[in-house]
């Protein structure tokens, strides 16, 4: 069986963020790749580079930054349990955390060494 799922990251404290349309491979895992939005304190702003590929599949999630940001720590919470869970990774490589079986989907929230904080949500569609 295989399950569809939408990963959607945002910068803090943005609500817009530039998203492309989920992918979805043969292996069951979609994909969504993430864009900072543009600046949110009123003053014009250059877009940012930064672009981040972020799937789950098979109880993996993974995540790949262009622009390495440092060591991150992820914080998951789990739709049907409530309980949050805390990673560390490193965003200078590819990064794959086992996190389990996510049924309802989930919440994670990601804040980099370089300062940023970047909020998903992890839609389990049957």
């Amino acid at each position: 069986m295989l399950t569809a799922l939408a990963i959607i990251l945002t910068s803090a404290p943005f609500i817009k963020a530039d998203e492309k349309s989920p992918a979805t491979d043969s292996g069951g895992k979609t994909m969504i790749i993430i864009h900072n939005p543009i600046g949110g304190n009123g003053r014009p702003k250059a877009p940012s580079k930064q672009h981040i590929e972020c799937w789950y599949c098979d109880g993996e999630l993974s995540f790949d930054f262009v622009i390495p940001e440092g060591e991150c720590t992820l914080y998951l919470t789990d739709y049907a349990t409530g309980f949050m869970t805390q990673y560390v990774f490193d965003s200078a490589d590819h990064a794959d955390i086992y996190v389990g079986a996510l049924p309802n989907g989930g919440s994670i929230e990601i804040n980099t060494a370089s300062g940023h904080i970047y909020y998903g949500q992890i839609v389990i569609d049957d």
